[in-house]
């Protein structure tokens, strides 16, 4: 398991799955009644539900190869089975803080105050998909933006005592 002072740092290339490891692991979260916060910065405002309303159909319909721009399409199409997948992701998307991306620019400074909000809000584990979109912009080098981030996020966790997972390239 993953206990209150921990960090996780997992880092792969573009396309292998990080964002959807991150995605797993906060509904895992919430199965077993552990309230997670996930910063899915790679998703737009409802990107992440969409998404978990997307696999819930494939199960019920055992459409396993069917793919996510399909998916689109079905939705006009189905809608009996589909508000029903729907209706459960977003119930299980309300379970959770879920940060999605809504501008291009998430900076430090906002990781912060939604980091205290969300632990406020009763959050055990912090998920931060993408740590590379941090900032993305506001530094010359890697090194410089990494060391500022990691930084703040010990702080953040020695300071509210929660487990932090984050993913970045």
């Amino acid at each position: 398991g993953i206990y209150d002072e921990d960090l996780l740092i997992i880092g792969a290339e573009s396309g292998i799955g990080k964002s959807t490891i991150a995605e797993i692991i906060a509904f895992s979260c919430i199965q077993q009644e552990i309230k997670p916060a996930l910063f899915s910065l790679e998703n737009f405002a409802g990107n992440t539900c969409d998404k978990k309303a997307f696999e819930l159909f494939k199960a019920k319909t055992l459409q396993w190869n069917l793919k996510f721009r399909q998916w689109i399409d079905i939705k006009n199409r189905t809608p009996s089975v589909v508000d029903e997948c729907v209706s459960v992701a977003e119930k299980l998307c309300y379970k959770m803080n879920l940060i999605e991306r809504t501008n291009k620019d998430y900076t430090i400074d906002l990781l912060e105050q939604d980091f205290k909000r969300v632990v406020e809000a009763g959050c055990q584990v912090i998920i931060l998909d993408h740590l590379d979109y941090f900032d993305a912009y506001s530094y010359d080098n890697d090194l410089q933006h990494t060391k500022r981030l990691m930084k703040t996020i010990r702080r953040l966790q020695d300071e509210y005592k929660v487990a932090v997972i984050g993913f970045s390239q």
